[in-house]
C-alpha cells in the first residue's frame, strides 16, 4: 500500500468453498491498483486460514467464526472493520480482472458527487467436477448491463455485488445490510444507496462471476428453490427503507382503511405489497372495533411484521373519509396513494407511473385509467398537504379534479419492454418487426440496456434477415471494447455465413481461448453435459467443424464434431455435421442413421429434415424426400433453403395445389422472394390460372430488376410499424 490507510477495502465472505478461494484472492493480488485491503470473513464453514497464510500478505485480514451468521451479517462486520474510503466486493468463487479496482476507484475519484460506481461482468457458465473440485468454463456472456436507472433498480437489481464500488460513509448512512435478509443482499444495499446518490455506470468488463450448470451451491440460486420464502424475502427487501432524509427518492405513504378483517382483506394487502416496487410505507387504518393492532398483525402473519407497515388504530369506528384522513394525519410523507377495496391490482408500476405523470400535468391529483376504480371517490395519488387541506364535502369530488394517468409503461421501463417484445417477435418469426423494435431499444441511452446486453438477440435477428454487415460492425466494435468471448463466437458465425472461412475459424479459436475451455478438458468425467440453451464453447467447436467441412477437410470436421458431442450430449448439431460428411462421401445409410439420431434429439428444427430429404432424393425416393422437405417448411416457413427442394420434388409428384399454399405462405414472410415468385407463376400455369401466372411472372421480372432494393423497403416499412408500436406502448 502506498500509505497506512488503504483507499479501497474489499469484503469477502466465505462458507465451505475453499476450492476456488485461492484463485479469487489471487485475482485481487494481481490488481494494478495497489492501495487496497482485503477482509476475508469465514461464515461458520471450514477454516481457510491456511489458504490466507499462503499469500503471506499483510493487506489481507482474516476473521474466522465457527457460527454461520449469514452473508449480510458478515458484510456489516466488514463495513465496521474497513479502513478504506471505498468499499468493493469479491465473492469466494469469482474473479476481478487486473484493472477492476483501478477503473472503479478512478470513477469515484473523478466524480465526487457520485456515491457508487459499477462496471460490467462476464457471467461464466461452468461445469463443476465434484470429484476433482475443478470447474470448466463453457460459456461467457453479459447477463446484466445497463445505464443507471433508479426506477428499474427498485424493480430489479441491475448492479451486481462484484461489479460495485461505493463510498463507505454512504453505506453506513443507509444503515448497512438487513441481517434478516438471506438472499439478494446485494439488491438490498443497492436499493438503499439509491435513496442518497446516483450511480455511475462504467461500460467496461472488469471481472467475472460463475454460474455452475446443473445443481449450484450459490446462495442466490438455492434461495430461489423455495418460492414462498423467496417471495417473502423480496417483500423484506422492499420494506427495508433507510433513514431519512432521502435526497433522491420521494416519501410516499399508502393509506388503506379496513372495516372488516378477514383473509380476503389480508390477501388484498399482500397483493398490493407484491405489486408495488417503488419504496413506500403502508398505513393500515384499523376501522374494525372488534380488532386491536396486535390482532390485526397476527391475522396478517409474516407481512404484518414487515418494517414498512404500520397499523393505525383510531379506537372508534370512522367513516371511510375520516379513516383516510386519520391515516394521512399520522403519515409523515410527502405523497399519498389512497387505494380502496376496489383497487385494480393489475395496474403495473402505478407509483412510478404517477411520479412520471406529475411532471407532465399541472393537476395535483392523479388517478389511473382503470374501469374498476372509476366508481370510487378515492384510488387517487395526491400530495399529503393538499389532501389534508381539502374540505370534507369536497372529498366526494376528488376524482373530478384528477388528471388521468394513461395506460402504458413508464418511460424508464421502455428499454425493457422493447427488449421483451422484440424477443417475442423474433421467437414468432416476425424478424423485421423485431429488428425495428430492437433499433428503438438501442436508441434509448439514459437508463436503458446497453449494446453489449442487446447484441445477442440483435445479432440473431440480423442473421435471420441476412443483414450480416450490420451485425458484424456492431460485434467488431464490442470486441475492440473488450467484450470478446461471446461476441467472437457470433462474429465467427457471421464470417462463416459470408464465406470467410479461415477468418471464421480464427475467431472461433480465439473465442475458445477467451472462454478458457481446452480440448483436453472434455476428457473429464463431468462431460458430456445435457443442458438447454446456447453454450458458446459448443457453438465455437461445432462452428470450426462446419468450417472444416466447407474447406473439404472432412477428417478435421469429423474430429471437431466428435469434440462438440463430447461437450453437449443433447444437441443435434454434431449429428447433422456427421450427416453432411456422409452425404459428401455418398455414404447414404450412415447419413440417414445420423439424421435419425439428430431428429430424435430435436424434432423441431428444419435442417435435419432438409438433409433427410436430400438422402431420399439421392435414393430416388421422391415421395419421402418431399415429405421431409414439407416437414421442414412447416417448422420454418421463412426458410430460404426450402424453396428449391419443395418445388423440385413437389412438381415431380404433381402436388401443385399443396406447393401453391407453401409458396404463398413463404411469400407472406418474404414478399420480395424472387425464386419463390417465379415458381408460383409456374404453379399457377399448371393449375390453369394464366392470369395469376402472368401477374407472378411480371412481379418476378420487376423484383429481379430491383436486386435487393425491395428487401430494404420491406424493412423500412416494418421499421415504421415498430416505431408506431413503441410510441403507443410507452
Amino acid at each position: 500500500m502506498t500509505n497506512n490507510r488503504p483507499k479501497v477495502t474489499v469484503l469477502m465472505s466465505t462458507y465451505n468453498r475453499p476450492w476456488y478461494l485461492k484463485e479469487a484472492i489471487s485475482s485481487l493480488v494481481r490488481q494494478r491498483f495497489k492501495s487496497w485491503e482485503l477482509i476475508v470473513m469465514n461464515d461458520g464453514g471450514v477454516d481457510v486460514g491456511h489458504i490466507i497464510k499462503g499469500f503471506n500478505n499483510s493487506q489481507i485480514r482474516y476473521f474466522n467464526d465457527n457460527t454461520n451468521r449469514g452473508k449480510a451479517a458478515r458484510m456489516n462486520f466488514g463495513l465496521d472493520k474497513a479502513n478504506g474510503e471505498y468499499i468493493a466486493y469479491l465473492d469466494d468463487d469469482d474473479l476481478f480482472y487486473p484493472d477492476h479496482l483501478d477503473v472503479l476507484s478512478k470513477a469515484l475519484d473523478q466524480n465526487p458527487n457520485i456515491g457508487a460506481a459499477y462496471s460490467d461482468l462476464y457471467a461464466v457458465q461452468c461445469v463443476h467436477d465434484r470429484s476433482t473440485k475443478k470447474r470448466y468454463p463453457i460459456h461467457k456472456f453479459i447477463q446484466v448491463s445497463r445505464d443507471f436507472n433508479r426506477d428499474f433498480m427498485f424493480y430489479f437489481n441491475h448492479t451486481l455485488h462484484v461489479s460495485l464500488m461505493h463510498r463507505k460513509d454512504i453505506a453506513i448512512k443507509a444503515g448497512g445490510y438487513d441481517e434478516s435478509i438471506r438472499v439478494l443482499i446485494d439488491w438490498d444495499i443497492t436499493r438503499k444507496l439509491c435513496f442518497y446518490t446516483d450511480f455511475l455506470y462504467v461500460p467496461k468488463v472488469t471481472g467475472e462471476y460463475y454460474m455452475p450448470v446443473g445443481k449450484s451451491d450459490r446462495i442466490s440460486v438455492l434461495g430461489r428453490e423455495n418460492k414462498k420464502e423467496y417471495t417473502h424475502n423480496m417483500r423484506k427487501i422492499k420494506a427495508d427503507l433507510p433513514p431519512k432524509p432521502w435526497e433522491k427518492v420521494e416519501s410516499i405513504g399508502i393509506i388503506f382503511p379496513v372495516n372488516n378483517w378477514n383473509q380476503a382483506t389480508v390477501d388484498l394487502i399482500q397483493t398490493l405489497i407484491d405489486n408495488i416496487f417503488y419504496p413506500v410505507r403502508y398505513f393500515i387504518v384499523n376501522n374494525d372495533t372488534n380488532m386491536d393492532a396486535e390482532k390485526c398483525k397476527k391475522l396478517m402473519g409474516r407481512i404484518g411484521k414487515l418494517k414498512n407497515i404500520s397499523i393505525l388504530d383510531p379506537h372508534r369506528h370512522l367513516s371511510i373519509t375520516e379513516a383516510y384522513r386519520f391515516g394521512a394525519i399520522n403519515a409523515s410523507v410527502r405523497y399519498l396513494y389512497l387505494p380502496s377495496q376496489s383497487v385494480d391490482t393489475s395496474v403495473e408500476l402505478r407509483i412510478i407511473a404517477a411520479l412520471h405523470h406529475l411532471k407532465k400535468t399541472d393537476k395535483n391529483i392523479l388517478r389511473w385509467d382503470s374501469s374498476s376504480e372509476e366508481q370510487t371517490p378515492f384510488d387517487v395519488f395526491i400530495k399529503r398537504e393538499d389532501f389534508l387541506s381539502i374540505d370534507k364535502i369536497s372529498y366526494q369530488t376528488l376524482k373530478e379534479c384528477a388528471a388521468v394517468i394513461p395506460k402504458g409503461i413508464p418511460e424508464s421501463f421502455a428499454s425493457d419492454i422493447f427488449l421483451q417484445e422484440g424477443t417475442h417477435q423474433y421467437q414468432t418469426g416476425n424478424y423485421r418487426f423485431a429488428y425495428a423494435i430492437f433499433k428503438e431499444a438501442e436508441n434509448i441511452k439514459e437508463g436503458g440496456a446497453n449494446r453489449q446486453h442487446l447484441i445477442n438477440m440483435y445479432a440473431r435477428i440480423c442473421f435471420e434477415l441476412e443483414m450480416y454487415e450490420e451485425a458484424e460492425n456492431k460485434l467488431r466494435i464490442l470486441i475492440n471494447n473488450g467484450y470478446r468471448a461471446d461476441n467472437m463466437v457470433m462474429l465467427g458465425y457471421i464470417l462463416q455465413k459470408k464465406g470467410k472461412i479461415d477468418e471464421a475459424v480464427n475467431y472461433y479459436t480465439e473465442a475458445l481461448k477467451e472462454i478458457g475451455l481446452h480440448k483436453d478438458d472434455l476428457e473429464a468425467r463431468c462431460f458430456p453435459i445435457a443442458t438447454p440453451g446456447y453454450i458458446g464453447a459448443f457453438e465455437a467447436i461445432a462452428g470450426i467443424g462446419e468450417c472444416m467441412y466447407k474447406k473439404n477437410n472432412l477428417n478435421e470436421a469429423a474430429r471437431m464434431f466428435r469434440l462438440a458431442a463430447k461437450l453437449k450430449a443433447n444437441s443435434s448439431k454434431p449429428f447433422i455435421g456427421f450427416a453432411k460428411i456422409f452425404l459428401k462421401t455418398n455414404e447414404l445409410e450412415q447419413a440417414e442413421e445420423s439424421l435419425i439420431t439428430a431428429i430424435k434429439m430435436d424434432k423441431d428444427i428444419p435442417e435435419p429434415y432438409i438433409l433427410m430429404g436430400e438422402v431420399f432424393e439421392r435414393k430416388n425416393n421422391i415421395t419421402d424426400a418431399y415429405l421431409n422437405y414439407y416437414r421442414a417448411f412447416t417448422l420454418d416457413k421463412a426458410n430460404r433453403g426450402i424453396v428449391d427442394p419443395i418445388f423440385r420434388t413437389g412438381s415431380v409428384l404433381g402436388k401443385w395445389a399443396e406447393i401453391k399454399n407453401v409458396f404463398e405462405d413463404y411469400l407472406g414472410h418474404h414478399p420480395g422472394g424472387i425464386e419463390a415468385t417465379y415458381y408460383l407463376s409456374v404453379i399457377y400455369e399448371k393449375l390453369g390460372n394464366p392470369a395469376k401466372a402472368r401477374e407472378c411472372l411480371e412481379k418476378y421480372r420487376f423484383l429481379k430488376s430491383l436486386k435487393g432494393i425491395q428487401t430494404r423497403k420491406e424493412i423500412n416499412h416494418e421499421h415504421k410499424a415498430g416505431n408506431q408500436w413503441c410510441r403507443k406502448t410507452v
